[in-house]
């Protein structure tokens, strides 16, 4: 739904990304009809080499200045100037949107990662996420 939140922070793991870029996707081909969501996306991987569909992404944040995209390796390679070990509150606080009604934070991932990041986000202000995700969850998980 165009316009269905001011601002989505999203949080992806892995092959968490495939959803993700569903949505981004569909906010970049909303924009010809009005669509302002901006987007920022939190994405954790190993190294490099495993970043799934990078540049598919890259090319997005390049075409649409409302996408940011904030990678995270836990094992970066030497010069790396991204994000550093798991996602944490200083990220999450930093690179993605405060708690507020319009905003709505997307988690897909690993299973522990996702657990301790439904925790994480509680703890800085955002609604706390229920165990199975409903539509209008503040904080939504899949």
């Amino acid at each position: 739904t165009p316009n269905m939140v001011r601002h989505f922070g999203m949080i992806a793991g892995g092959t968490g990304i495939t959803p993700m870029l569903q949505i981004i996707r569909a906010i970049v081909r909303g924009r010809a009809d009005g669509d302002k969501t901006q987007v920022d996306l939190i994405f954790a991987n190993v190294t490099p080499q495993d970043i799934l569909l990078r540049e598919d992404l890259d090319t997005l944040v390049n075409e649409d200045s409302g996408i940011r995209i904030h990678y995270v390796l836990d094992n970066p390679p030497e010069g790396w100037t991204g994000g550093v070990g798991y996602v944490t509150g200083d990220m999450i606080t930093k690179w993605l949107p405060k708690p507020a009604d319009d905003v709505k934070i997307l988690l897909c991932g690993p299973p522990p990662m996702v657990s301790g990041l439904k925790k994480t986000t509680e703890s800085l202000g955002y609604k706390k996420a229920r165990p199975v995700s409903k539509l209008e969850d503040q904080v939504f998980a899949f």
